[in-house]
């Protein structure tokens, strides 16, 4: 079940992920980042300016807002998850939200960034 029109802010989002695995003195950790652009539909703002939200108001609720940063962490998950090179381990995660404004197009833009060790196997293990 969507979460209102805050979750489905980022049904049309447009995502893009980048990372790779660094291997540190414990073992293997996958370091990445989840760029999300969600369209802001200016209409959903408000038309009077007493009512109207800000963008910057609009990105610091989606951030609180519990099921979209459920939403985001998992999104952040998945794409680390296809771009290890092995199984993750405890996946660290901060997300942060801004405001853009690109040639006229209203944009809330996201990133997550996430690091996780990747799970070691044990030999004769599958």
């Amino acid at each position: 079940m969507r979460e209102g029109r805050l979750s489905s802010a980022l049904d049309g989002a447009d995502v893009v992920s980048e990372g790779s695995v660094a291997e540190e003195p414990d073992g293997s950790v996958y370091y990445g980042t989840t760029s999300v652009h969600c369209p802001v539909d200016t209409a959903a703002l408000g038309d009077e300016p007493h009512a109207a939200m800000s963008l910057v108001d609009l990105a610091a609720v989606l951030l609180a807002d519990p099921h979209t940063r459920l939403r985001l962490l998992r999104l952040g998950h998945r794409e680390a998850a296809v771009r290890a090179t092995g199984p993750l381990h405890v996946l660290n995660a901060e997300i942060s939200a801004k405001a853009l404004d690109r040639d006229g197009e209203l944009l809330i833009a996201i990133t997550i960034d996430v690091s996780a060790g990747l799970q070691r196997l044990r030999r004769g293990a599958m």
